[in-house]
């Protein structure tokens, strides 16, 4: 089973965008810290740059951070059926 909140967001709710953020706003997650990403920094982290490195760490733990309480919230829109064989 695959839960992903990119997919219930389009197909259940029909949010002018399936952004994290977006998502998470509507859920009621309010406090979103989100970081944006640059293709300036992901060339310097490419080239090893601990700063970009450190940043680009920082924005995907917020993430995840983000997409569990998304997920959370959504579990009532979309339960999972398991089924036996």
């Amino acid at each position: 089973f695959i839960f992903d909140t990119w997919l219930i967001a389009k197909n259940k709710l029909r949010l002018h965008s399936n952004r994290l953020d977006s998502i998470a706003e509507v859920v009621g997650i309010d406090d979103v810290q989100k970081t944006r990403l640059s293709a300036k920094i992901w060339n310097k982290a490419r080239y090893g740059d601990r700063a970009a490195l450190d940043y680009i760490k920082d924005h995907c733990e917020k993430d995840v951070a983000i997409l569990e309480r998304v997920h959370e919230k959504l579990l009532p829109v979309e339960r999972p059926i398991y089924r036996s064989i």
